[in-house]
């Protein structure tokens, strides 16, 4: 009689203790994470719990990785996290952070759009990271209309497809995302008064463009863009041609082309061995350093410039300094 009373009072305090355990993990997941504003947080795909938590934690979403990872063992959400990007809301509950991201069917998707890219490889990269016609997004790039808009010259968006980071919403429509990326050059030139500096060395921002996308597929190093920049505006006020040898590989389509002597002589206008001035337009999407670079030369001489095989470039005011300088580096 004493023993079953004994195991009566056992199983109810077993009871007791699992509900008040059961009722405690419950509470706590109910309690609000620290998260205090609207938050775009961006989850890389094969991350562990213990690095969503790192994340989540560096960016003041939860106060430490480990409540994350106690939130998820008590769920049993451990082996069902999915990545992308997500927006989060407050005032969100421990639970509900992450049942968020167990269920992660993002509202945004990270794209980049790297530096130096021509349109060639930025439209089929836009199509198949979001989803998009490439043919589609060809005739956005041609539209008169969007040019109209943000006040572009030139016949195409060649060098106005502003390289960053973009969020884009799942549901936006190719002329939304184009518009979000024009948007972000037209912010970069109100900044850096691209216009008026440009009107300073007696070019328009359709030349201003150009010349940047050139000294961007010319650098390697960060601080010779406003070198090489120099060295181009100098050609220019001597009537020279720029003989930039990324134009000639626009032209050709292809810039791991190795080239010729022959290339050089190919008649196309933006071959600018061959041309007098600039280009009909821009060869690729210039970053803000080179558009700076292009409107604000440093103060030089230089006329030519060879590569020394390091990604740096050696400098020259003659052709005599030039003809030496290619006979060392090459």
């Amino acid at each position: 009689m004493n023993f079953k009373r004994f195991l009566f009072y056992l199983i109810l305090l077993i009871v007791f203790a699992g509900s008040s355990l059961y009722i405690g993990i419950n509470y706590w997941l109910s309690r609000p994470v620290i998260l205090e504003e609207e938050k775009l947080v961006n989850i890389p795909s094969g991350l562990s719990g213990r690095q969503i938590g790192n994340l989540l934690a560096s960016q003041g979403v939860v106060s430490s990785s480990d409540e994350f990872r106690w939130a998820i063992w008590f769920v049993q959400a451990e082996h069902d996290l999915k990545s992308g990007t997500i927006k989060l809301i407050p005032p969100l509950t421990r639970r509900q952070l992450v049942e968020q991201i167990q269920g992660l069917s993002p509202l945004f998707e990270r794209v980049t759009v790297p530096q130096g890219w021509p349109s060639w490889r930025i439209i089929p990269h836009l199509a198949r990271s979001l989803e998009f016609s490439e043919e589609s997004l060809n005739r956005l790039f041609y539209s008169q209309k969007l040019r109209d808009e943000f006040n572009l010259p030139g016949d195409s968006l060649e060098g106005y497809l502003f390289p960053d980071t973009y969020f884009f919403s799942r549901d936006a429509a190719e002329t939304e995302v184009i518009r979000q990326i024009l948007s972000r050059f037209s912010s970069v030139a109100r900044e850096l008064n691209l216009r008026e500096k440009a009107a300073e060395h007696e070019l328009d921002l359709l030349e201003a463009v150009t010349l940047a996308s050139i000294i961007e597929r010319e650098a390697r190093v960060f601080s010779e863009k406003p070198k090489i920049s120099a060295v181009f505006h100098n050609r220019l006020a001597r009537g020279m041609r720029l003989e930039a040898d990324p134009t000639v590989l626009y032209a050709l389509g292809d810039y791991q082309h190795r080239l010729s002597r022959q290339d050089l002589r190919i008649e196309n206008p933006y071959n600018t061995y061959f041309i007098q001035g600039f280009p009909p337009g821009p060869i690729c999407s210039p970053g803000a350093d080179s558009l700076r670079a292009a409107v604000d030369p440093t103060d030089s001489d230089a006329i030519f410039f060879v590569a020394r095989g390091d990604g740096t470039h050696q400098f020259s005011r003659t052709y005599q300094e030039h003809r030496r300088a290619i006979r060392q580096f090459r």
